[in-house]
């Protein structure tokens, strides 16, 4: 067993005991966020109320993936406010099933990321500025084909082609309004 495995699996063995981990893995934010779900009385278990904002039934996904949107969140330093940015940023982007809420969490990730990059290239100089700028560019980058990957999966495969301005000239002809083709 590797060192990841064995500091997960103590930080594992931390939470279902009700210990605080000593480890530092992202277990501690799930407690965190379960205690912080329980004192504001949102609902019964972390799950469920996943399940309400993501559309989403299965708990085990879901307790897969509530770690990666609470570490989206890193920097910021009080469990509450990390826990709140979390749930408002994901009921905002409102995802409906298992792909759209990994998608989100992405999306999340990607901009904090990108713009975490951006901030420090504010106060950097010479190479680290260039690596700072050339990240940063990445993962924006990146963060917009995912959020372009998000809406051509909630088109469901539909496209609408807008044509703003058209020429017809003498002799030809033209048609006005909406022309749908093929299909039965």
């Amino acid at each position: 067993m590797g060192k990841h495995e064995q500091i997960k699996a103590a930080a594992n063995r931390d939470f279902k005991e009700g210990r605080p981990s000593k480890s530092g893995y992202q277990t501690r934010d799930v407690q965190m966020t379960a205690e912080i779900a329980k004192s504001k009385q949102m609902q019964p278990s972390i799950p469920d109320f996943f399940k309400k904002i993501s559309g989403v039934n299965q708990e085990s996904f879901l307790n897969t993936l509530l770690p990666d949107l609470v570490a989206t969140f890193k920097d910021v330093a009080d469990p509450k406010e990390k826990f709140q940015a979390a749930i408002e940023s994901l009921e905002a982007m409102q995802p409906t099933d298992s792909h759209e809420l990994m998608l989100c969490i992405q999306i999340l990730a990607l901009h904090r990321q990108g713009m975490n990059f951006m901030y420090k290239l504010s106060g950097a100089s010479g190479m680290f500025a260039d690596k700072y700028l050339n990240a940063s560019t990445k993962l924006l980058r990146l963060h917009n084909e995912k959020l372009d990957a998000l809406i051509r999966y909630r088109r469901k495969g539909h496209q609408v082609v807008q044509v703003e301005h058209v020429h017809i000239h003498q002799g030809g002809k033209a048609v006005i309004g909406n022309i749908q083709t093929g299909g039965s």
